[in-house]
């Protein structure tokens, strides 16, 4: 089972449907649980950038962010860059998949960009 540790980045996965429901599946599936700091936005057919850019804002808060996105260039991507920004705390990855995310949760403690550093760099 997952156990809670403390965590200073919040992760949200932005893909196309089912794709975001999915990983974070796959991560309750290896943990036992799915970590509170970990959220997933689907991205539906029909839905705009600015659709997309008001999902993630909602979740947006005073705490550091990284947010996954699946395809770079599509809806999920751009809304979630229109989203972000100005806002420093945020940092973006494209190109998700369940290695990566399980990595991120690995080292979810850290801030948002030493972790997308992390991610990143190795």
């Amino acid at each position: 089972m997952y156990t809670q540790n403390p965590y200073k980045t919040k992760i949200i996965v932005v893909a196309h449907t089912p794709l975001a429901s999915a990983l974070l599946a796959v991560v309750a599936h290896v943990h036992g649980s799915l970590p509170s700091h970990v959220f997933a936005i689907d991205v539906n057919p029909n839905d705009s950038q600015t659709d997309v850019a008001q999902r993630v804002t909602a979740l947006l808060q005073s705490e550091d962010i990284l947010i996954f996105t699946d395809l770079l260039g599509a809806t999920p991507h751009n809304g979630a860059l229109s989203a972000i920004h100005s806002d420093s705390r945020t940092t973006l990855i494209h190109s998700v998949n369940a290695p990566l995310l399980l990595r991120a949760l690995n080292y979810s403690h850290l801030p948002a960009q030493a972790l997308h550093d992390k991610l990143t760099l190795g």
